[in-house]
């Protein structure tokens, strides 16, 4: 993904809240499952971890995220990861 790309989304993002927050049981798959649907309708959300989600490194569970969602992470302030995946063309 090109700088630009990355930047026009960071400043996409800048005006959205949080639609996902993450408590105590950390990534579920019932929360990832509720990611990946939103990230289908919307391809641009924002994560919001409590802090009794995060057990030892914020930026980790940031990068797990990503991973098990099949998305870039776009940015990260405190704790909220902003996520991105294009839409499948079906």
């Amino acid at each position: 993904m090109s700088s630009e790309t990355v930047l026009s989304l960071k400043k996409r993002a800048n005006q959205l809240p949080p639609s996902i927050r993450v408590g105590k049981s950390g990534l579920t798959e019932e929360v990832i499952s509720e990611i990946k649907a939103r990230l289908e309708n919307t391809e641009l959300i924002k994560v919001k971890f409590l802090n009794t989600a995060i057990q030892d490194n914020k930026n980790d569970l940031f990068k797990e995220l990503a991973e098990r969602t099949d998305s870039s992470l776009i940015n990260t302030v405190g704790f909220t990861a902003t996520i991105y995946k294009k839409k499948s063309s079906k």
